[in-house]
């Protein structure tokens, strides 16, 4: 791998309207069309990501149209054949504020305190019921993205059949390697920042009375890392707005070296210890001026030259007519890496090792997922891949979720494409 391309934009929230009654309607196309000048001038994207906010409400018909539209991006962003996979993670927008909203309201003061992370692994560890309560607003959104990504406990309450001990070991978080870039390898994390939202969240320099910040579990971010590995965040919420700011900071700061956020609205990027790109929001709210908060996107080129990792960033607004290069937040970044003479015989060791990497293949992993779901020969190929997994007792969407999750788990995408090809 010579370097990565990203395509990132956050904020579109969709509402369920016709295309007549939809402001950015025409926007929409013009950045679809951008999209050719992008592969042209700047070249392939090889990912997709969108950092949140992509639904208005969390309702299934918003859902069902933002699929629609991320199908556009995909098969504009196609060449020979070959499409980007595409990486989503939830912001506020995307969840059903009314589900079980009496007791979340009850829970929320209990992850907003001190001692937030002791309350959060007693109920992951003895009361799972209560966690799936505090799931349950993204219901919808995951549903819609399962295909895509979502996170490990997100995926177990989706699975089903739930005993007291079925979270034990489910990660806050969903992870996929995205390669080697020179001699470092590349993970993609995805964290969802949503489980006090309520509306009346705010960053901590604007709270008042009746606001409140939001909560990202220690351990969605805790992980273990070593320095032959880099190591990217996206979530929707910037650290400023997290209870637990400065804590999250510093591990953020150590082990993810590039950091993507949505949530501003506002576009802005910075470097010091890691890279920090804040997209601004592709479809701002009605009120937002718009001069202030033009639609935006951004296109990111990660490379690696020695152990310094080199960021270029493009981002591109929309002019009211067409999108146009954003001058003032282009810039190219960079920060230092652990140098491969300067790592541990651990880490050198680690280095050796073939990390299972997400498949480049013509089609991108969620369309296989979507393939899989509608198949009617959904046992057939579960026994043939991985076989003696399939569970008369567990239901039929159980036993898909977790073939799908062995599948992503061993890199078996191009051989499950062959079979769903016969």
């Amino acid at each position: 791998m010579n370097m990565i391309r990203f395509l990132q934009f956050s904020d579109i929230h969709f509402l369920f309207c016709e295309d007549t009654e939809d402001e950015y309607a025409q926007m929409r196309i013009r950045f679809i069309e951008d999209l050719e000048n992008v592969k042209k001038q700047l070249g392939v994207v090889d990912y997709v990501l969108i950092c949140g906010d992509i639904a208005c409400k969390g309702q299934k018909n918003e859902f069902n149209k933002a699929k629609i539209f991320i199908e556009s991006v995909s098969k504009a962003l196609e060449v020979d054949g070959n499409r980007p996979n595409i990486f989503l993670v939830p912001g506020n927008h995307d969840i059903d504020r009314q589900s079980y909203k009496a007791t979340r309201d009850l829970l929320r003061p209990s992850l907003l305190d001190k001692k937030n992370d002791e309350f959060l692994q007693a109920i992951k560890h003895t009361e799972p019921d209560t966690l799936k309560i505090l799931y349950a607003p993204l219901l919808a959104y995951n549903e819609f993205a399962q295909p895509y990504s979502i996170d490990e406990v997100s995926e177990t309450i989706m699975i089903g059949d739930i005993d007291e001990h079925y979270f034990d070991g489910k990660n806050y978080y969903w992870k996929f390697c995205l390669g080697k870039e020179s001699n470092y390898t590349v993970n993609l994390y995805g964290l969802n920042s949503t489980l006090t939202c309520d509306g009346k969240e705010a960053a901590k320099k604007d709270l008042k009375e009746g606001n409140h910040l939001t909560f990202l579990p220690k351990p969605a971010y805790n992980i273990q890392t070593y320095s032959n590995e880099i190591n990217i965040s996206m979530m929707h919420h910037p650290l400023d707005w997290l209870k637990d700011e400065n804590h999250a900071c510093t591990i953020f700061d150590d082990r993810f070296k590039l950091q993507f956020f949505g949530h501003m609205h506002v576009q802005n990027s910075q470097s010091n210890k890691a890279v920090k790109i804040f997209s601004g929001a592709f479809q701002p709210e009605k009120e937002a001026d718009i001069k202030d908060c033009p639609p935006v996107f951004n296109v990111i080129k990660l490379d690696v030259e020695g152990a310094v990792m080199i960021v270029e960033l493009e981002s591109r607004k929309w002019d009211g007519a067409y999108f146009i290069k954003y001058k003032e937040e282009s810039k190219t970044m960079s920060v230092s890496l652990a140098a491969p003479n300067n790592w541990s015989e651990t880490t050198q060791e680690e280095a050796k090792k073939e990390p299972i990497v997400i498949e480049h293949i013509m089609k991108p992993i969620h369309e296989i997922n979507y393939m899989f779901i509608n198949s009617d020969r959904q046992r057939e190929i579960i026994e043939r891949l991985v076989p003696g997994t399939f569970d008369d007792e567990r239901s039929e969407r159980a036993n898909c979720l977790l073939f799908l999750k062995a599948v992503k788990e061993r890199g078996l995408y191009q051989q499950l494409l062959n079979e769903l090809n016969k």
